[in-house]
């Protein structure tokens, strides 16, 4: 029981960054064309 509570302790960030990387794929090629736009 231990090892499952500190296991979930490790994996819900690694949840959160999963769902903002999986939301960051669908903006970073508006980003990445921005942002290379804007350094030109």
């Amino acid at each position: 029981m231990i090892q499952i509570l500190n296991a979930a302790k490790f994996s819900a960030p690694f949840y959160i960054f999963s769902i903002f990387g999986f939301i960051g794929l669908g903006v970073f090629p508006f980003f990445g064309a921005f942002s290379s736009i804007s350094s030109l």
